[in-house]
């Protein structure tokens, strides 16, 4: 019985070792199908620019994305022109995302008050085409307290977006407000009323402006500028009239003056008067902020970028342009009454005008108010 006790011990182990084998090339293969099939991704996210005060934050938006790969989100983060950067138009944004193959896009705007800020982010779904909000306030903030605002937003932002409802149930998508009573904190997620068609993010879901968007622009300094420049010269001219008015225009001389001859400008002045009034309330009421007065307790928009053609050019491009104009119109006018009959002395002789000078110097002022056009338009 030996020989056989012998012989069946080592078969019993070769069988162990070739089941012990077939079970780990089991496992093996079981970890390689799980491995093979991929997880399922999160959109990806294009990070756009923070504004801060009409530029657009380089530390903010690196802060942002940083926090985003940290929590395991595909972000993208390409360099950007500003205008693209500072985009919230519902078609930049959506020509963005598909030029950068993204399903999200990330933007933002930093309000300060003095040493408070309110850091406000928004999320742009191009599936559904409506804004996620969130908002975050820091108190007597320092400039590393407002990059953790900026990054706690990101992340309430995100977690918010993976809470909320799919697209195809849009009444109930959430959206972000703010807690009323603490100066940091979560944001609380409530359910919108259907949205506003707006083309722009400068509008809350529910179409309410969440700030004031500051209109000065190129066109309203063109406007600004001339009507200023014009009320503004009017009404020296007409007090220069009414210094003048009554004045010897030719003295006496004999039988052909027997008496002096005198300006008679005060039809003039008064017009001029009445033209520089409806110029300069024109140009004050360009320069008045009626959206902040109309629009009270919303922060101010930061300003979109306007590259060359800003409200200060166009205040000069105003100016100087409604200058040379009004210029080149009265010199030419006394070109042409230079050496007309003025009047009639007492034997009928006509008197001329002399404005030979007068019309020289108006020339003159002319040439120099459209070097003036010339340069504010030419200047980089």
């Amino acid at each position: 019985m030996l020989p056989n006790l012998r012989v069946g011990i080592p078969g019993r182990r070769r069988g162990s070792r070739q089941s012990h084998r077939r079970r780990l090339l089991f496992l093996v293969a079981l970890w390689g199908l799980l491995v093979s099939v991929p997880a399922q991704a999160s959109p990806l996210t294009l990070v756009l620019g923070l504004q801060r005060e009409g530029q657009s934050s380089s530390r903010a938006r690196s802060v942002v994305v940083q926090h985003l790969l940290r929590m395991g989100e595909p972000v993208l983060s390409p360099s950007l022109s500003s205008v693209e950067l500072l985009c919230t138009e519902r078609a930049c944004l959506q020509r963005l995302g598909k030029a950068y193959s993204a399903h999200r896009l990330l933007g933002g705007e930093i309000f300060p008050n003095d040493r408070s800020f309110l850091v406000r982010l928004w999320l742009y779904d191009l599936a559904n085409e409506q804004p996620l909000l969130v908002e975050e306030r820091c108190t007597e903030c320092t400039e590393e307290l407002l990059l953790e605002s900026v990054s706690r937003a990101a992340g309430r932002l995100v977690d918010a977006v993976a809470a909320s409802a799919p697209p195809s149930a849009p009444a109930a998508t959430p959206t972000i407000a703010p807690d009323p009573v603490a100066t940091t904190g979560p944001a609380k997620v409530t359910a919108p009323p259907p949205p506003a068609p707006a083309a722009s993010l400068d509008l809350e879901p529910e179409g309410r402006p969440r700030c004031v968007p500051r209109q000065y622009s190129f066109k309203r300094g063109l406007f600004a500028g001339a009507l200023s420049a014009i009320g503004l010269v009017g009404l020296a001219s007409a007090i220069a009239l009414s210094a003048k008015d009554g004045d010897v225009y030719l003295p006496a001389d004999g039988d052909a003056y027997p008496t002096d001859l005198l300006n008679d400008f005060g039809r003039t002045a008064r017009s001029l008067y009445g033209v520089s009034a409806l110029g300069i309330l024109g140009g004050a009421a360009a320069f008045a902020p009626w959206e902040r007065w109309t629009q009270r307790g919303l922060p101010a928009c930061p300003d979109r970028p306007q590259g060359r053609w800003t409200f200060h050019r166009g205040l000069a491009v105003g100016a100087f342009g409604s200058l040379t104009v009004a210029g080149l119109i009265v010199s030419s006018t006394m070109a042409g009454l230079d050496g007309k009959t003025w009047g009639f002395n007492q034997i009928g002789t006509p008197v001329p005008y002399q404005l030979q000078t007068a019309t020289q110097a108006g020339f003159g002022a002319t040439v120099g108010m459209g070097v003036g056009l010339a340069l504010s338009l030419l200047i980089p």
